[in-house]
């Protein structure tokens, strides 16, 4: 009778550790699909993160705004960028407390004024790692650092009157974004051809 208790109680030690192995693959499975899901949400979340950074920065503007970008700041735009001068970030300054409707330093600091505020959020997003970096700066890198660099006396401006302000995370961006693709991101292209 001994020898039979011995063997059953060999017999249920042996259930109790395979039900246990069981329960212990189940749980780690349940803890790498869980894993895998919260991973696949946050990377979701981080592509429409993303998306909005890029939609916001890309708003439609009216044509007279347009103009005046196209125009009135030329030097951001030519082949060699020719910065705004630190008398006209002053006179922007000056006139940013109290624009004027259809004055035209004041339609000029509006334009201005706007465009950097379209930057700051993708330049926020891509500091702080809040979108996909790669996908941020292969949509915007070369528009920020022409602007970072055009714009540079008018963002040093505000910085003096008020540190932190918003706009300093732009040459913050662009230092990055330039750490890790290169010069205006030339490093950064297309996928390779398969």
């Amino acid at each position: 009778m001994l020898k039979s208790d011995t063997h059953s109680g060999e017999v249920q030690k042996r259930v109790t550790d395979w039900i246990t192995a069981g329960a212990t693959i189940v749980a780690a499975a349940s803890l790498v699909i869980a894993v895998w899901t919260y991973l696949e949400q946050e990377r979701s979340a981080r592509l429409q993160r993303t998306l909005t950074f890029l939609t916001d920065a890309n708003q439609e503007w009216e044509s007279d705004d347009r103009t005046i970008l196209l125009t009135k700041f030329s030097g951001r735009w030519s082949s060699t960028i020719v910065p705004l001068t630190a008398e006209d970030a002053q006179s922007f300054f000056e006139i940013s407390g109290k624009p004027k409707k259809g004055d035209t330093l004041s339609d000029k600091w509006n334009v201005a004024r706007r465009h950097l505020n379209e930057l700051e959020p993708v330049a926020f997003g891509y500091v702080h790692d809040l979108g996909d970096r790669e996908i941020l700066a292969a949509a915007m890198c070369l528009n920020m650092s022409r602007s970072s660099e055009y714009f540079k006396a008018l963002i040093d401006r505000f910085a003096k009157e008020f540190p932190g302000h918003t706009w300093q995370i732009i040459p913050q961006a662009v230092r990055l974004m330039e750490e890790q693709w290169g010069p205006r991101c030339n490093r950064l292209g297309p996928p390779a051809a398969k």
